[in-house]
Formats: structure tokens, C-alpha cells, sequence
């Protein structure tokens, strides 16, 4: 019986331990493909002539390498950004990036005289939303370097008072020998 139980337990941790090796190698796999991604982004824009069609690549391009980053930063259940946390903040700021990235695909379709037309109105959107999310995640960073540097007061408050408590018990308990 305590056999069956070992045995069962030993299959247990090797599916946890499965599931979360599948999660880590699909989620490095995940990173490679978007680096690939992004790598070719760059290669075809630094091929298009100067333009409005390039400056909608570009914008797309920035907008895209914010999200990414804001993702790294802002999608921890843990971060507080003071008005919301940080995955609803993140999932805000995704969705305003997405509208965007649409329009300036739909951009991209127009006729270059158009395209110069439209691009002011969505470049300042883009910077703004760009702008927007990187505070968002200084901002949480800073929160997090806050709240990790009280802990650390805190710890070592502890740690001191412990240490005065140790060093009076000594002193008393020598006076009490007989």
C-alpha cells in the first residue's frame, strides 16, 4: 500500500514537473518566433524609401516594441500602478494599441498623398500612447522598488531588535547564575 502511494506521488511530480518544462519551452519558443518577427519588421523597413508608407511601418514598429515591453513589465498580478493593477492597466493599453495598429494598417492602404494627410493625427496618438505606457511602467517599477525598500527597513528593524533581545537575554541570563 505505502508503495502505491510513493509510486503515485513520484508520477504526480514528474507530470508537474512536464507541464511546467512544456511551459517554459513553449514559452521560449513563443519569444524566439516574435524576435524573428520583429527582426524582419526591421529588415523591410530599412528597405522602403523614405515616405509616409515607411513612417507607418515605423510607427507600427515603435508602437509594437512598447507593447512588448510594457507586457514584460505591467502583465505581474503583483504590480500596483496606484490607480488599477498592473494587468488591467496592460490590458487598457493593449487594446488602445491594437485600435492603432489598425488604423495604421488601414493607413498603409491609402494612397500616399492620403497617407501623409492621415499620419500626423495617428503619430501624435501613437507617441501619446507610447508615452502613457512607459510612465505606467516606470511608475510601477518605482512602486515595486518602494515597497521592496520599506520590506527591506522592515527586515532589518526586525533583525536588530532580535539581535538587542539576544544580546540582553545574555547579559540577564549570565546575572542569574548561581
Amino acid at each position: 500500500m505505502t508503495t502505491l502511494i510513493v509510486v503515485l506521488v513520484i508520477i504526480a511530480l514528474l507530470v508537474v514537473a512536464g507541464v511546467v518544462m512544456a511551459k517554459r519551452v513553449d514559452r521560449s519558443s513563443h519569444d524566439a518566433v516574435d524576435r524573428v518577427r520583429v527582426q524582419s519588421q526591421v529588415r523591410q523597413t530599412r528597405l522602403m524609401a523614405d515616405g509616409p508608407s515607411r513612417d507607418v511601418a515605423l510607427l507600427r514598429q515603435r508602437l509594437d516594441a512598447q507593447l512588448r515591453a510594457a507586457r514584460a513589465v505591467l502583465e505581474s498580478p503583483d504590480g500596483e500602478v496606484f490607480r488599477a493593477d498592473g494587468p488591467t492597466v496592460l490590458a487598457e493599453v493593449t487594446k488602445s494599441a491594437h485600435e492603432l495598429d489598425a488604423s495604421l494598417v488601414a493607413i498603409g492602404e491609402l494612397t500616399e498623398a492620403q497617407q501623409r494627410e492621415a499620419l500626423p493625427a495617428i503619430t501624435a496618438q501613437v507617441d501619446q500612447l507610447i508615452d502613457t505606457t512607459d510612465t505606467a511602467c516606470r511608475t510601477l517599477l518605482r512602486t515595486r522598488a518602494k515597497t521592496r525598500s520599506g520590506e527591506l527597513d522592515a527586515l532589518s528593524s526586525d533583525i536588530d531588535f532580535e539581535a538587542a533581545s539576544l544580546a540582553t537575554y545574555e547579559r540577564e541570563r549570565n546575572d542569574l547564575t548561581l
